[in-house]
């Protein structure tokens, strides 16, 4: 394409002749107008793709996933968890494709609104996703096991798990993850952020999951409840590790002695007895331990704090244990 005589220059304005964009740069057009030809003669030897231009045949291949790319920079954010973006409006943090659509949430009305709880959405698949809540629906299942999901790409995060897949690398060290939220997450590991805060005591958070169980600290909340005993608890993973007990199952174990444990948390607490390592310090006397728990409970001699109280005499104790053993004096008294 000969753009001397496809393109009209008039104030250093260049414009395609076919349609109606218009550059500033000389060189700019002849790019552009490759876009308007259907021949791609750049092919690629290994996967035969064709393209329009050599810049993408080279970028197309992902060296992390194996798998094929028009536009390998943008792809590879999905790696590294990288958000070039800002919303101007709100200070959130996008891809440029997301960018696009949450700048126009903000001018938006939201003028979906749910029949069963009145909530309103902006789009009408963000309404029908949120129907599947009320009806129970999950139209995406997995094929190997039993999960089915309201969305695709939770379905998609969940096939990892079979596939041994974990594409989000963190940069910073050499953990990778399979769904990019947990890497955002992890993220903040290394930078310290914590930008969850809890209204009532301030306390802060790296991610909402988190915050959300806190606060039933403040207001007793117990949502799950066990079915085999009626025991209630603040969080699912909670419930996981009690229904262990009924189970017997025990998925978490030692490899230096082979002894085995309900939660990852217990694992690692009883590690430390093979390491020695004290990783809690108390910042008043220096003293060290293995488990966070006992450094609670550590901290209460310096601060005379006794939270478990006896409802019988208002006798108050530092750990449950000794109120515990306090109660049965009382029974021993009836008889």
């Amino acid at each position: 394409v000969v753009a001397e005589e496809d393109t009209q220059q008039s104030s250093n304005v260049l414009r395609c002749p076919t349609c109606p964009k218009t550059f500033s740069k000389a060189a700019s057009p002849y790019t552009h107008i490759k876009t308007h030809s259907k021949t791609k003669d750049q092919s690629c030897n290994i996967c035969g793709k064709s393209f329009r231009r050599a810049d993408h045949l080279v970028s197309h291949n992902c060296k992390l996933c194996s798998k094929t790319y028009r536009q390998l920079r943008v792809h590879n954010r999905t790696h590294t968890g990288e958000k070039q973006y800002s919303c101007s409006y709100c200070g959130k943090r996008f891809y440029e494709i997301a960018l696009k659509s949450h700048v126009r949430s903000h001018g938006r009305i939201k003028d979906y609104s749910c029949k069963v709880c009145g909530r309103t959405f902006r789009r009408p698949d963000q309404l029908r996703h949120h129907n599947h809540t009320h009806t129970g629906e999950r139209p995406f299942s997995c094929n190997l096991c039993t999960k089915a999901y309201t969305r695709s790409c939770h379905l998609s995060a969940h096939m990892r798990i079979h596939t041994g897949e974990r594409p989000y690398a963190c940069s910073h060290c050499e953990k990778s993850f399979r769904d990019c939220n947990k890497l955002k997450v992890h993220m903040r590991t290394h930078t310290g952020e914590k930008p969850y805060r809890c209204q009532q005591c301030g306390k802060t958070f790296r991610d909402s999951g988190n915050l959300q169980q806190h606060v039933r600290t403040h207001t007793g909340e117990r949502p799950h409840c066990c079915t085999q005993c009626s025991k209630r608890f603040s969080s699912l993973g909670h419930l996981k590790e009690h229904h262990r007990i009924h189970t017997g199952e025990r998925p978490h174990c030692c490899t230096q002695c082979g002894k085995r444990f309900i939660s990852l948390g217990h694992l690692k607490a009883h590690s430390r007895i093979h390491t020695g390592e004290r990783p809690y310090d108390c910042k008043q006397c220096r003293k060290t331990f293995s488990q966070a728990s006992t450094l609670t409970v550590h901290m209460r001699r310096h601060t005379g704090e006794r939270p478990y109280s006896c409802d019988k005499c208002s006798k108050k104790f530092t750990v449950s244990c000794s109120l515990k053993l306090h109660l049965k004096t009382h029974s021993q008294e009836k008889e």
